[in-house]
């Protein structure tokens, strides 16, 4: 009887430090578990912070550059008021451009234009008649040939 208290005793002990491991067993992942969530926690806290930064700074940006567009605006009223009042005040910026100087003038710009924004020579010959098939397409060089 003595030997059998002794090994209930025995296995009770080793029951008792069994659960004890397993408790600290488990705690140690909890609290690895916590550390693990409170680093995440840490590091999403860090990109909020630069994202408030971030936006922040955008905020500062667009302020800058809607300042500086009323400003710009304000002094285009401004310029805009004073030629209003030397217009005014100039007899000549007040009359009327006679029809022909101005359909003229149109005229002038219309052609000016075409031929600035086009190549208008380029692809042609030489000559009118010139053919494709022509040996020599006009003065293209010093002996007329090519260089």
């Amino acid at each position: 009887m003595k030997l059998l208290t002794t090994v209930l005793a025995i296995l009770l002990l080793v029951a008792l430090q069994s659960a004890g491991f397993y408790c600290g067993y488990k705690r140690g992942l909890n609290e690895a578990e916590i550390d693990y969530t409170r680093s995440r926690l840490r590091d999403s806290e860090a990109a909020i912070d630069e994202m408030r930064w971030l936006v922040a700074e955008s905020r500062a940006a667009l302020l800058a550059v809607q300042e500086s567009e009323r400003k710009r605006n304000e002094d285009g009223e401004a310029r805009r008021e004073k030629i209003q009042a030397a217009i005014q005040s100039d007899g000549c910026a007040g009359t009327v451009v006679p029809a022909n100087v101005s359909n003229e003038l149109l005229r002038r710009k219309t052609a000016g234009s075409d031929a600035d924004n086009t190549r208008s020579g380029a692809g042609k010959f030489d000559h009118a008649d010139a053919s494709a098939a022509a040996g020599n397409a006009g003065n293209v060089g010093r002996d007329s040939n090519l260089e």
